[in-house]
């Protein structure tokens, strides 16, 4: 694995880029560089919601992950709201138990508020 470093992105940067992209590897890096972003929070958390629901399951894995770094990098998270979704998530998509774990791992150290 190479380590490749991610460019933090705004949301209007993300909605003009992932345009381009069905899936793969550059909308992959497009959503966990606006996990970093100092958007509206709540704003990123909706659009990582969403992207739950894309038809690439590398995609939708993706946007759990990047629902962790968010809950990490800003302090900031739904908890309850995301994790139905995510529970809902991996009903669809067994083959992401794996992912939720981690990711629920995650959120029960990170201290969250959801202001």
């Amino acid at each position: 694995m190479i380590y490749e470093t991610i460019e933090e992105i705004s949301i209007s940067e993300f909605k003009e880029k992932a345009e381009r992209f069905d899936g793969g590897i550059e909308l992959s890096r497009l959503l966990l560089g606006l996990a970093a972003s100092d958007d509206d929070w709540k704003a990123v958390q909706g659009i990582f919601i969403e992207y739950l629901s894309h038809s690439d399951v590398g995609i939708i894995a993706t946007a759990m992950l990047a629902l962790s770094h968010l809950a990490r990098l800003s302090g900031r998270l739904e908890k309850d709201i995301v994790i139905e979704k995510l529970l809902e998530t991996v009903e669809k998509h067994p083959s992401l138990a794996g992912r939720l774990e981690d990711v629920l791992d995650d959120l029960s150290v990170i201290p969250l508020r959801s202001d």
